[in-house]
């Protein structure tokens, strides 16, 4: 699957046990959950999202109610919120990568977002070249196996690309 060519769509997901984001790629009938995202904090990361992106005209709502939020993202960021979702796949703080999503979608990290979108490309082929190695899992489209190699490369990704904006936004030392 190839996700330039495709509709993005965020979904928040309220159940009695809790919430699940998904980030869904396709048709909005047929859309398929590259990564579902579940926790108590689930709510906050999805509202946080959404003001982010509805901020920059990037997120349309399509369905709200009270079990479900339905958001579409403009297509060129798709990717990118993609690859963000991908990289809190078993992240402890999600507050610490906000700041990192805030410079991406203000495009204060030149590279980066087109580096994102190439990481979930990349996290969707290894996924289809490991497929065959676990059991299908409910919820999400990418193997277990390229969502914990994937978001924790996306994890030092950000890191290292903040700590790079960081020393090129220093002064330099007389």
């Amino acid at each position: 699957m190839c996700v330039d060519e495709r509709a993005y769509y965020i979904i928040l997901r309220r159940r009695s046990g809790g919430a699940a984001i998904s980030f869904n790629v396709g048709s909005l009938g047929d859309a398929a959950a590259l990564v579902r995202l579940k926790g108590k904090h689930m709510p906050e990361v999805f509202s946080g999202l959404v003001s982010h992106l509805s901020r920059r005209g990037s997120a349309v709502p399509l369905r709200v109610t009270e079990s479900e939020e339905v958001y579409s993202v403009r297509e060129d960021l798709g990717p990118v919120v993609g690859a963000y979702l991908l990289m809190l796949w078993k992240a402890r703080n999600y507050r610490k990568w906000e700041s990192f999503l805030v410079q991406l979608l203000d495009e204060k990290l030149p590279g980066a977002a087109n580096a994102m979108s190439l990481f979930l490309e990349a996290a969707i082929d290894y996924s289809k070249a490991t497929r065959g190695q676990e059991r299908r899992r409910r919820g999400s489209s990418l193997s277990r196996q390229a969502l914990d190699v994937f978001s924790s490369v996306l994890r030092q990704f950000a890191e290292r690309v903040l700590e790079s904006a960081r020393a090129t936004s220093r002064p330099a030392p007389a």
